[in-house]
C-alpha cells in the first residue's frame, strides 16, 4: 500500500493511511515469519537459517535499490512503483498458492 500511494498524487491523509496499512502489514508479516522460523526450524540450525535469511534480504534490498534509479529513469518512476506493488502482491499470491505454505500450522 505504501509503494502504491507514492505512485499517485494523493492527499496527505490517503498517503498516511497507505503507509499505515503498509507498516501494519509488514509488522504482521515480520512477527509471523519470526514465529514460524523459531517454531519450525530445529534449534541447531536456527542461527544458520537466520544468517542466510538476513544475508539474502540485505543483498536483494541492495540490488533493488541499485536498479531502481536506472529503471525509473528508463521507464518512469510511476511505472516502477506500480510494477513493484504488482510484483509484491503477485509473489504473496504465489506463496499462498503453495499448499505447504498455505496449510502451515503453528507448532507448540
Amino acid at each position: 500500500a505504501n509503494v502504491l500511494v507514492l505512485a499517485y498524487d494523493v492527499p496527505l491523509g490517503v498517503m498516511a493511511a497507505g503507509f499505515f496499512v503498509g507498516g501494519m502489514s509488514f509488522a504482521f508479516w515480520l512477527v509471523m515469519w519470526s514465529t514460524t522460523v523459531q517454531t519450525h526450524v530445529p534449534q541447531e540450525a536456527l542461527n544458520r537459517i537466520h544468517a542466510y535469511d538476513v544475508a539474502g534480504s540485505l543483498i536483494m534490498l541492495a540490488v533493488g535499490r541499485a536498479l531502481a534509479g536506472p529503471v525509473a529513469e528508463a521507464v518512469g518512476m510511476k511505472q516502477v512503483l506500480i510494477t513493484g506493488a504488482v510484483i509484491n502482491v503477485g509473489v504473496c499470491g504465489v506463496l499462498f498458492a503453495v499448499p505447504a505454505v498455505r496449510n502451515l500450522r503453528r507448532k507448540g
